[in-house]
């Protein structure tokens, strides 16, 4: 049963990523009070000419106010899903 399990996973990857590459807006969520940035292998699996939107989840973790900022040309939205 396990390994029906890991090639239903598998597929569901796949299919995820085929999605992805197709993408014109790519919300990337992260935990904000995680310090580890992407890396650029996954950045690079993003579709190319897709605006790309960094989502920084959690931040009532690090005591900070809700804020729209842009790095590079690309935006940083940053949120507490709890706080709202």
């Amino acid at each position: 049963m396990g390994e029906r399990l890991d090639q239903v996973e598998e597929l569901g990857i796949a299919r995820t990523w085929g999605m992805v590459r197709k993408a014109e807006v790519i919300l990337l969520v992260r935990d904000a009070s995680d310090a580890g940035a992407p890396t650029d292998e996954l950045l690079a699996e993003m579709a190319q000419g897709a605006l790309l939107v960094h989502v920084h989840n959690k931040i009532d973790l690090l005591d900070t106010s809700p804020r729209l900022e842009y790095c590079n040309g690309s935006p940083h939205v940053w949120i507490s899903a709890k706080q709202g």
